[in-house]
C-alpha cells in the first residue's frame, strides 16, 4: 500500500473551517467541483498526475456524496473514479463502511460513541482494462459492496 494518499474532495468543503484550509495545505488533496463536468474532469486528471508523481493511493466515495439515509442502501456509484482507476492502473481495495446514522446527524452536527464495522474486500485489477470496460468495472465494485452490505 502506498504512503500517501490523495483525497478527494467537494469544492464545498473547501468554506468549512479548518477542513478547508487542511485541504488547501495539503499537497495530497484535490477539490472537485461537481456541478462543473469539465473542471471535475480535471480535477481527477489532477489526481491522476499526483498518483503516477508520488505512487500514491486515492481515497474517495464512489457514490459521490455521504448518504443521509437510514438504512445500508447504495446510491449509485459515479464513473469517473473508475476512469482514474484505470487510467492509473491502480487496483480498487473495495472499504464498505456500514450505516453510521445510529451514532451521527451529519446535517445537526451530533456525534455520539459507538462501534462502525468496515470490511476491506479483495482487490479488484484494473490491468489490462480500457475506457470501454469502466462501466463493467463500476458495476462489478457496486455487486461486490452491495453483497456485502447485504450479508450484514
Amino acid at each position: 500500500m502506498p504512503d500517501t494518499c490523495v483525497v478527494l474532495m467537494k469544492k464545498e468543503i473547501g468554506d468549512i473551517p479548518f477542513m478547508g484550509d487542511f485541504g488547501r495545505l495539503s499537497q495530497d488533496a484535490v477539490f472537485i467541483d461537481r456541478q462543473k463536468h469539465k473542471d471535475a474532469i480535471g480535477a481527477l486528471n489532477q489526481a491522476g498526475q499526483i498518483i503516477k508523481e508520488r505512487n500514491a493511493s486515492v481515497f474517495l466515495y464512489p457514490e459521490g456524496t455521504r448518504t443521509y439515509q437510514t438504512t445500508n442502501d447504495l446510491l449509485p456509484f459515479k464513473k469517473g473514479v473508475f476512469h482514474l482507476a484505470v487510467g492509473s492502473h491502480l487496483p480498487i481495495l473495495p472499504i464498505v463502511i456500514e450505516s453510521y446514522h445510529s451514532i451521527s446527524n451529519f446535517r445537526n452536527f451530533v456525534f455520539r460513541g459507538g462501534d462502525i464495522k468496515v470490511k476491506i474486500l479483495p482487490p479488484i485489477s484494473t490491468e489490462g482494462l480500457t475506457a470501454a470496460d469502466v462501466t463493467d468495472l463500476s458495476g462489478k465494485c457496486y455487486e461486490s459492496s452491495k453483497k456485502q452490505q447485504q450479508s450484514k
